[in-house]
């Protein structure tokens, strides 16, 4: 279950993480705090947009009349909105707090 939570929810942190990036060296920005932001006023959405889909899909398991089914989409459920959670709002914050040099020193692609 775990995995299978992980496997559809680890995209979101590599979304904002990639997104801060580009916004940050590609456009020369000294400030990784207003990269962030615009990383995430993005890539937000696409992880917001794709969360609720997935999620919304998995939301129907819960009706199955088999009970480990319905178990597991309450799982699932449960581990892509901390997924969520944790790309929009954990990650951002550990970059701006760390400021980690694979995003402040370099260029992308």
């Amino acid at each position: 279950m775990i995995s299978l939570g992980i496997g559809f929810g680890e995209d979101y942190g590599i979304y904002i993480v990639s997104r801060a990036m580009e916004e940050y060296q590609g456009r020369g920005r000294s400030d990784l705090n207003a990269a962030l932001v615009d990383g995430v006023a993005t890539a937000g959405k696409a992880v917001l947009y794709t969360a609720f889909l997935i999620s919304a899909a998995i939301a129907l398991w819960s009706f199955s009349p088999l009970r480990f089914q319905a178990e597991m989409g309450y799982q699932l459920l449960i581990i892509l909105t901390m997924n969520m959670l944790g790309g929009l709002l954990f990650i951002p914050a550990l970059l701006a707090l760390l400021k980690p040099k694979f995003v402040t020193a370099g260029t992308v692609g």
